[in-house]
């Protein structure tokens, strides 16, 4: 008998990350934009920043999906580690801070 029932849980979660990643991506173009014009190039640096780093955490998360796919389908059971968590921390925070500039100015 095996717990591991192939698509639920990991799927669901790669879908929610994938969710998140595209609203911080979209949240840092419309904020790139809308401070542009008072804030010039701090403005594009910093959605250039968090665009990227909305990109580095799709392909972290693609790759976490697969490695956590087959990690189920071998040992029934999940390695994690931080590095995805972090990096959606930091782009948030600086999207904060992105926005608190905007309010400010």
């Amino acid at each position: 008998m095996t717990f591991y029932d192939e698509g639920l849980q990991p799927e669901r979660t790669f879908l929610s990350w994938k969710r998140t990643l595209l609203l911080l991506a979209v949240a840092s173009a419309v904020g790139a934009r809308l401070t542009f014009e008072q804030n010039g190039l701090v403005a594009l640096v910093g959605g250039a920043a968090l665009l990227a780093a909305a990109s580095l955490s799709y392909i972290l998360v693609n790759r976490r999906y697969a490695a956590h796919s087959k990690s189920l389908k071998a040992t029934q059971s999940i390695n994690t580690g931080g590095t995805l968590m972090a990096l959606v921390a930091f782009s948030m925070i600086l999207l904060s801070l992105f926005a608190l500039w905007f309010l400010v100015s």
